[in-house]
């Protein structure tokens, strides 16, 4: 019917620019207008988006599963994998932005451990892999 508003939008489109599948299953589910309140937040998203960057890269996840295993410093984290101060004083600063790893100054040097954030994703990524 040309002059059939589509519920599950809320904006008044005509249902026709709407395909069936996504009008009925928006319908079940309180429309667009319910979906969009269910969304998580911008702050949410943005602190997700940190995450999955700090973890896209192959050198945190080794540095991410040695931490698992124990608190180590940078010292010994060069040994697991190994790379320039500079390099891994930068991959330390986006897990600890991204709240992954925690840091503990003792005298001359710091120990970095994994955060329960962290260990949730790597139990996480450990289930997910074939």
């Amino acid at each position: 019917m040309p002059g059939k508003r589509d519920t599950a939008s809320g904006k008044g489109r005509r249902s026709e620019s709407t395909p069936t599948e996504v009008r009925r299953s928006l319908d079940k589910g309180g429309g667009l207008p319910q979906l969009v309140r269910s969304l998580p937040s911008a702050l949410e998203a943005e602190r997700a988006a940190r995450i999955f960057h700090a973890v896209s890269d192959p050198a945190r996840l080794r540095i991410l599963w040695a931490l698992e295993r124990a608190p180590l410093c940078p010292c010994l984290l060069r040994e697991v994998e190994p790379m320039a101060n500079s390099a891994l004083s930068y991959h330390l600063s986006l897990l600890r932005r991204a709240s992954l790893v925690t840091t503990t100054a003792r005298s001359n040097y710091r120990v970095y451990r994994t955060t329960a954030l962290a260990k949730r994703f790597l139990a996480f990524a450990k289930g997910a892999q074939p």
